[in-house]
């Protein structure tokens, strides 16, 4: 699970880094799609190594949910900062100025449909391609960092903590020898 866990975080970064380079919509379709590959490799690859490493199998369900929550904090925290990332290069755009698509020579994209209080003015934000380009480079060395700290990871240490305890109720059942 090691392995096909940085493969697939190396799969995520070279999708990342083909996202800030695709200029046309089938690429960034296919780019969306390995990605898509990428988080379930590492979602089920990541949760198989959890559980090698645990201390002790009784208290799993225990160290599952922080885990889980460690996750889903990271998650929350990056949203907003990414998308702070993403309104400080986003540039206005007024209703009746030409819409634009994303990989238009301006390279900007207009998400309409997002709903705010610069809309209700008559102004929505373009979020260009250079605050998406910041965006996929910040997660590719994320992913790098990623790869190297589960280079240190050491299954075999939690694999046999789990072993010896689940040979300890066995051996206070049995007789003494004594």
């Amino acid at each position: 699970p090691k392995l096909a866990l940085m493969l697939g975080m190396a799969l995520s970064a070279g999708a990342c880094l083909a996202w800030t380079l695709a200029r046309s919509t089938a690429v960034l379709y296919a780019v969306m799609a390995a990605m898509g590959v990428a988080v379930a490799c590492k979602q089920t690859c990541g949760m198989q190594i959890a559980m090698a490493v645990l201390p002790t199998r009784a208290r799993a369900a225990q160290f599952m949910s922080e885990f889980q929550t460690a996750l889903s904090l990271a998650q929350l925290v990056c949203s907003q900062l990414f998308g702070a990332v993403l309104e400080f290069f986003a540039v206005p755009s007024s209703p009746h100025s030409s819409s634009s698509s994303f990989f238009s020579e301006e390279s900007s994209v207009s998400l309409s449909a997002l709903s705010s209080e610069s809309s209700v003015l008559g102004v929505t934000p373009k979020y260009t391609h250079l605050g998406y380009q910041v965006v996929f480079l910040i997660c590719i060395a994320c992913e790098l960092l990623a790869m190297l700290l589960v280079a240190f990871i050491r299954v075999d240490r939690g694999m046999k903590a789990q072993l010896s305890e689940a040979e300890r109720p066995l051996l206070a059942d049995s007789p003494s020898i004594n």
